[in-house]
């Protein structure tokens, strides 16, 4: 089947641990650290780092008395989020329709169905619930929520239902690592968030200028705080509609009319955002031509290289605007 037909719905679920990284136990910690095979060293001098470790607060000249840190990560450390990551690695799907997403302490899960009757994402989150009254750390069920992403009229979902018999929300935009999804595909949510961000960054570029900042250090500003913040994971949302896309280079023009105030001398030469859009895309698209093991390759159809063309890639066939529209357009 092409990756862009028709194939049922998606059911995209966002869980959220209380205090995630205050609340792990110690003991699942070394159980995990066990479990993964390192030199009896290594699990013994993490056991003596995690060990009669003591916290207090001090305000001022007053320090409240020393507590034992019996739970939780250092946070701050080198060490704790892979320590975290160990715990988390545990967590395995319960369902082969189902995909997770792991990032720290952020888990999303992925359920695939075609037809009514292959929805068991109820499944999935009693074996979530379990892992993680096993593991001590307690689901946030008012932070966690479902998004369903549905092309198929006949299919009917039903509502996740927690322990305690409350329902889970049902939402139709996630954020998820600094991208906001929605259920219809569209990306205005996400362009409208990020515009939003990098308004408030422009104050910044506006008192330098006021300072008398040259030009070329108020273009490397907005480069690294402004234009790295449009460009974030575009890759991912190259195929928003032409007036995102605008949206965005509306303040790309704000940024650069404050540069350019009271100056006789025009811009020098730099990457402008259509510009440097179009570089990560490509650059995302040379890495799936390198990687052989790359996730995206199974979007391309597998070619014998020619003299004339020594790709091994070869365009989809695209049945929809959206893949058209996406990285995929930069293999020929």
């Amino acid at each position: 089947m092409q990756p862009d037909q028709t194939s049922g719905a998606v059911r995209v679920l966002s869980i959220d641990f209380a205090k995630a990284f205050d609340k792990l136990p110690h003991k699942v910690i070394l159980s995990a650290i066990s479990d993964l095979k390192l030199p009896v060293e290594t699990v013994s001098w993490i056991k003596d780092f995690l060990s009669d470790r003591l916290q207090r607060i001090s305000i001022n000249n007053s320090s409240s008395r020393w507590c034992s840190v019996p739970s939780g990560v250092p946070q701050g450390s080198v060490l704790g989020p892979h320590l975290f990551c160990a715990v988390i690695a545990s967590l395995h799907p319960a369902c082969p329709n189902t995909r997770f997403i792991k990032y720290a302490d952020d888990v999303t899960a992925l359920h695939f169905l075609r037809e009514t009757k292959d929805d068991n994402l109820q499944l999935e989150f009693d074996h979530i619930c379990r892992w993680s009254e096993n593991a001590g750390l307690p689901l946030n069920s008012s932070k966690s929520a479902v998004m369903d992403i549905v092309t198929k009229s006949t299919i009917r979902l039903q509502p996740l239902v927690d322990d305690e018999g409350a329902v889970l929300p049902s939402v139709t935009s996630l954020k998820t690592l600094g991208v906001t999804f929605t259920s219809n595909l569209r990306w205005d949510e996400h362009c409208k968030d990020i515009c939003k961000r990098a308004s408030k960054r422009i104050y910044a570029i506006r008192n330098l200028k006021r300072s008398g900042c040259a030009i070329e250090s108020l273009l490397k500003v907005y480069r690294l705080t402004i234009q790295s913040l449009l460009t974030y994971c575009h890759p991912c949302c190259c195929n928003m509609s032409q007036a995102c896309l605008d949206s965005l280079s509306k303040v790309e023009k704000r940024c650069l009319k404050i540069i350019a105030r009271n100056s006789n001398k025009p811009l020098p030469p730099f990457n402008t955002l259509r510009t440097a859009i179009l570089d990560c895309c490509e650059r995302l698209f040379q890495n799936v031509l390198r990687q052989n093991n790359h996730r995206l390759r199974t979007l391309f159809d597998h070619r014998n290289p020619t003299p004339r063309n020594n790709s091994t890639l070869r365009k989809p066939k695209c049945h929809t605007a959206r893949l058209k529209n996406s990285f995929v357009k930069f293999c020929r």
